[in-house]
């Protein structure tokens, strides 16, 4: 199940959002992992790629639709962790 949660509230999406891992992001969104679901503290997989400085999968995930303006459970929205990231291209196009 490409849309399961760890023990800690992450789906296999996240992990490789954040990790840079694009090939596996690749393939669990052609699978029908959701690109939408909710971490542990609210975050999207977008939010974790900008985490993990993963600009190739902020821009993939972009590509498939991903909500920049989604927003965690603080009301933080991609742009906030692009800005405290300091992904200065991400931040200038959001």
């Amino acid at each position: 199940n490409v849309n399961a949660f760890d023990k800690i509230g992450q789906m296999a999406l996240h992990e490789a959002a954040k990790r840079g891992h694009e090939g596996v992001v690749k393939v669990l969104l052609d699978n029908g992992a959701d690109l939408e679901a909710s971490g542990s503290e609210g975050e999207k997989p977008i939010h974790s790629a900008v985490v993990g400085h993963k600009e190739a999968v902020v821009w993939l995930l972009i590509d498939r639709g991903a909500a920049v303006n989604a927003i965690d459970r603080w009301s933080d929205t991609v742009l906030h962790y692009a800005a405290g990231e300091g992904l200065e291209s991400v931040v200038k196009v959001l």
